[in-house]
């Protein structure tokens, strides 16, 4: 767990509102914030009402590696443990396990401590297809 030191500030309800209407811009950021957000919590939904286990982990870590990866000759790397995507996904580390090992093995990704490298994509593509491709 990393500390970080933090700031927090409170604004009123009238003096945010009087900030939005003299700024539009700032109006029209924060909602596509919120419409970002909305989109983000209905996907998971989904995922967690009609996608496998095995589906929802391959979708969260080619996710994750598009937005936080690290590209290089042996595969994207990720700096998360396994016990992070566990949380993530609100299940246990030793079923991620399972699913993180059984995927090294056949050569779909590479694992060391705090870190999973995706070798071949396209195999967690199929994984995370919700028609059952993998």
């Amino acid at each position: 767990v990393t500390v970080v030191d933090s700031e927090l500030l409170w604004i009123g309800r009238a003096d945010f509102m009087a900030l939005m209407a003299s700024e539009p811009a700032l109006a029209v950021h924060l909602l596509q914030l919120f419409c970002q957000r909305l989109r983000w919590t209905s996907e998971l939904l989904e995922e967690a009402a009609l996608l496998d286990l095995p589906a929802r982990i391959a979708r969260r870590i080619l996710r994750l590696a598009v937005d936080h990866g690290d590209p290089g000759t042996g595969g994207t790397a990720l700096r998360i443990s396994q016990g992070e995507l566990a949380n993530f996904l609100s299940v246990s580390r030793q079923i991620v396990n399972q699913h993180l090992q059984d995927w090294r093995k056949r050569g779909h990704i590479g694992l060391t401590r705090g870190r999973i490298v995706i070798r071949d994509a396209a195999a967690l593509e199929r994984l995370a297809d919700p028609r059952g491709a993998g």
